[in-house]
């Protein structure tokens, strides 16, 4: 199957990756700015609510500062007979206390006030913003604004009429906090949150970046794995702990697993028997080889064959042969244990490889399985057969390279020299 070129596949690692980053990037950003919007509009309700209470709270206080209706003669506000706080103290007594600043108006003409000009002046004299007159002086109303201006700086700022005895509106008084300070308030809430936010995503990435990373080494360990049998080793192994996961994952390793034994059992067994066939034999060989080019690992491999089996099939049928082969195989297999493999190499003939042994200790191992086989009986219709085997064995060294049929034609050649001399015996 051709595989297009032109569009790149996007790999499960960066899907996995990504589904672990962006949703907590993008829940981060969402909150942020719903989390901003929330601050703004609390933070400019309490400063309504805080510069209300301070409006009328000074109402009250300059009602309190005098008997009289308010007037302003030459220039001068009166209350009654008296000026009104020609020392400006209730107003600057607010602005030092809230540090919010404070205006007496006489219609639209600031009088008393705590606003101060780019000289430093009092910004005495100065003129409301027309939708301020339009409101309170002429409308009657309160009147708060986020960004009023106020000597051509933006304020958060709140009015209220200012009356005479007889309810006749004939100026305002002015609370007002500079925009540029509650926006500053409002943005250290918002860094605030924004730490906050930023702390929770990190360890929620983390935590996923964690996950997903786990699952990727997972799914790359069973990719390997499947890479292994795909190549025919039959001998390879998948993490014992992917097999113990209590998820789909552990499902998946487990169904390897299987597949693994089915394929073995299909291609790399002999049906016979069950044991390796040569096909799988050559990959344990590759392996070991590998393994002593690498790390001086030994291993020894013996040639084994039946002797005389031609007889037995001739005098007992190729059925009682069968026997033979499928007893010796178990046989084989119990003597084997952890020492290495066992291989029908082709019809009566086995190839044992004793992996991390060199050859003596090999051959006493054959001598045993000699010993094993003189005492064992194989039945086949109230028959007793004895058999007998001859091998031939070749230790793997440097000078055979890469070569698996050199290493094999020397065991085969001492098999058949303890063919010709005997039979029966290690050589």
């Amino acid at each position: 199957m051709k595989i297009k070129k032109g569009r790149k596949n996007r790999g499960i690692t960066s899907t996995l990756r990504s589904i672990a980053l962006v949703p907590t990037v993008c829940m981060g950003i969402g909150s942020l700015i719903i989390a901003s919007f929330i601050v703004y509009f609390y933070m400019t309700e309490e400063t309504r609510d805080g510069l209300h209470n301070l409006a009328h709270s000074l109402y009250h206080t300059c009602m309190l500062a005098g008997e009289g209706d308010y007037s302003v003669e030459g220039g001068i506000l009166f209350k009654g007979d008296n000026p009104f706080d020609t020392g400006f103290s209730i107003i600057d007594n607010i602005h030092s206390v809230s540090g919010v600043d404070a205006t007496i108006f006489y219609g639209d003409e600031r009088k008393a006030t705590s606003i101060r000009k780019d000289d430093g002046t009092r910004a005495s004299g100065t003129l409301a913003a027309p939708e301020v007159v339009r409101t309170v002086l002429k409308g009657g109303e309160d009147y708060f604004s986020e960004k009023v201006l106020v000597n051509n700086t933006p304020y958060f700022g709140y009015y209220i009429p200012l009356r005479n005895s007889d309810e006749s509106i004939v100026g305002m008084v002015f609370v007002g906090k500079p925009r540029q300070l509650v926006i500053k308030a409002v943005m250290h809430e918002i860094l605030m949150i924004f730490l906050l936010i930023a702390s929770i995503g990190a360890i929620a990435m983390v935590v996923s970046l964690r996950y997903a990373n786990n699952v990727i080494f997972s799914l790359n360990k069973i990719k390997e794995y499947l890479g292994c049998v795909a190549q025919g080793n039959v001998d390879a192994q998948i993490s014992q702990g992917l097999a113990e996961r209590r998820d789909e994952i552990g499902e998946m390793a487990r169904f390897t697993c299987v597949l693994q034994k089915s394929i073995t059992s299909l291609v790399g067994t002999d049906t016979l028997t069950g044991l390796y066939n040569r096909r799988s034999g050559g990959m344990i060989l590759t392996r070991n080889i590998r393994e002593f080019l690498d790390y001086r690992t030994p291993f020894t491999v013996a040639m084994g064959d039946i002797d005389s089996f031609k007889q037995i099939n001739d005098q007992y049928g190729h059925s009682c042969g069968d026997i033979v082969l499928r007893q010796l195989a178990v046989l084989f297999t119990e003597h084997m244990g952890r020492k290495g493999f066992v291989i029908r190499w082709g019809g009566e003939e086995f190839l044992f490889i004793y992996e991390r042994m060199e050859r003596a200790r090999a051959i006493s191992y054959l001598e045993e399985l000699q010993d094993t086989l003189h005492s064992t009986d194989i039945s086949f219709c109230d028959r007793s057969i004895k058999v007998t085997m001859t091998f031939g064995t070749a230790e793997y060294t440097d000078k055979f390279g890469n070569e698996i049929e050199k290493l094999i034609r020397v065991a085969d050649s001492n098999l058949y020299y303890g063919k010709e001399h005997g039979k029966d015996r290690v050589i």
